[in-house]
């Protein structure tokens, strides 16, 4: 009988063994090719459009289609290139002008020395004097002479002169915008535009000269002088009729001189009307300086008389001032007479011819600023009906200008526009102390306070402010300029409400 155990033997045994299969005998299922979707896009770079194979899902291929045919987007306005342009590094025209003479004389120079032979007493004389150039234009950020670069392309000695004419007509014209800067607070509105304009012509003239040579890149001054242009023409609201575009270059043989000669004139005649306008400064202190101290002995209980040394003083200044007829002549007289008179007239002083005008006017008319200065002196200009109507808000008193030096013109302007008594206009340094706007604007004849913020650091613009709620008189930020017609539209954007309630 058999066992159990002895059946599975045998069942065993009848079973024949597995075979073990070899690596290479297993069977592997093929993973089914994914075929992933494609697509060209187009899209249009300037007048030209280029095929680009895109491939991946379908939501990735719509993105690209999308951003192929997006339009370019023409929100970035005036204002967003202007704080764009304001961020960046801003552009020197007085540094333009220096690295512009330099490289005049190196190009000039390079004429020399490229008909020289090589290692001569001569050529070694001209190698030297290269050398002091090249250390001159380090001192200067970004001044490249690029015409001493030995692995550039040689310029004929023709184009290298020509080169350095223009170079000298962008410094010149450079040196004469630079001298009407600040823009805004020019006297000579039509002097702007020209000066704008003989830079333009320079600037393109140098751009055209400077096409034939080895550079790849635009002359840095040339470029930074046009990128100038852009900024101020779009925010001073100027238009520059000649030379701003590509399609229409200057000569720089017949138009580049031409400017330069005309910007020489402009700036020989700028130059000496400001010598004569800060002599006028210093006369005017002088002068008010002695007639205060005349109107003092006069409302004085212990002076019987005038001092007469300071008449004479008084005197002789307005004759000084008569000879140099700066502008706003007129007005300094008036001021000076409104200090001493009518004090003067009542102890029997003999006065300037000028001043005696003057203090007849003033007592036909106590606000000078509605009759002309004198019976041959042209009419009042006519004011825009919003500062006509600043001046009914205003009716006399004074305004009190913060920041910037006080311009003697600007002055009178803002006087003649807006009926004023006076303007205070106090001097503060950068870091000195604001109290010498403390008392201007406590004043009780005080209307309004003028903050140029461009002109004025954060610390003076925000302690003028406290002043001027403490003493609850209205206070305006001007964002440019400063001219009346300027003035007022910033009163009524910012004031209007608080000189009402006044």
């Amino acid at each position: 009988m058999m066992t159990l155990e002895r059946l599975e033997k045998l069942d065993r045994a009848k079973t024949p063994p597995r075979q073990k299969l070899e690596p290479q005998q297993l069977i592997t299922p093929e993973r089914p090719t994914i075929v992933e979707p494609s697509a060209i896009i187009r899209p249009q770079i300037g007048n030209a459009r280029i095929d680009i194979p895109v491939t991946g899902p379908a939501h990735t291929i719509g993105a690209a289609r999308e951003a192929a045919t997006v339009g370019p987007n023409y929100q970035d306005d005036e204002q967003d290139y202007l704080e764009r342009t304001a961020r960046a590094r801003p552009i020197d025209l007085e540094r333009i002008a220096m690295r512009c003479r330099i490289k005049a004389i190196a190009c000039r120079h390079q004429t020399l020395r490229q008909n020289q032979e090589r290692d001569t007493p001569e050529e070694f004389e001209s190698r030297q004097k290269m050398n002091e150039l090249i250390a001159k234009a380090k001192a200067i950020p970004d001044c490249f002479l690029w015409m001493f670069f030995r692995k550039g392309l040689p310029t004929s000695d023709r184009q290298l002169k020509l080169i350095a004419q223009c170079y000298e007509a962008v410094a010149d014209t450079a040196e004469l915008c630079h001298a009407i800067e600040p823009i805004d607070s020019w006297p000579d509105e039509e002097l702007v535009p020209e000066a704008l304009q003989l830079l333009s012509t320079t600037s393109s003239a140098l751009r055209v000269s400077l096409e034939e040579t080895w550079l790849t890149q635009p002359d840095i001054d040339q470029n930074e002088v046009h990128q100038w242009l852009k900024l101020v023409t779009a925010e001073h609201r100027y238009h520059v009729r000649h030379h701003m575009q590509l399609n229409d270059p200057a000569n720089p043989e017949t138009d580049s001189p031409a400017a330069q000669l005309q910007a020489r004139e402009m700036l020989s005649q700028l130059r000496e009307q400001r010598a004569r306008r800060e002599q006028a400064e210093r006369l005017m202190k002088k002068a008010t300086y002695h007639a205060q101290k005349i109107r003092d002995a006069a409302e004085s209980p212990y002076d019987e008389e005038l001092p007469d040394h300071d008449c004479q003083r008084v005197n002789e200044a307005v004759d000084a001032l008569v000879e140099l007829d700066p502008h706003g002549l007129d007005g300094m007289i008036r001021e000076l007479t409104a200090i001493a008179l009518p004090t003067l007239f009542s102890n029997g002083v003999e006065l300037h011819e000028r001043m005696v005008a003057a203090a007849a006017q003033r007592a036909t008319n106590p606000k000078p600023s509605d009759t002309p200065d004198d019976a041959g002196a042209p009419q009042r200009r006519s004011w825009s009906d919003d500062v006509l109507r600043v001046r009914e808000l205003f009716d006399g008193g004074q305004i009190v200008v913060v920041g910037g030096e006080p311009r003697r013109d600007a002055i009178e302007r803002m006087i003649d526009a807006f009926g004023l008594d006076r303007v205070e206009w106090p001097e503060l340094t950068e870091h000195g102390s604001a109290e010498p706007m403390r008392a201007p604007i406590s004043h009780p004849r005080t209307r309004l306070v003028v903050v140029l913020i461009k002109l004025t650091g954060h610390e003076h613009a925000d302690r003028a402010r406290d002043l001027a709620r403490q003493a609850a008189v209205p206070l305006v930020h001007m964002p440019a300029g400063y001219n009346p017609e300027q003035i007022a539209a910033e009163v009524l954007n910012q004031a209007s409400a608080q000189l009402q309630a006044n």
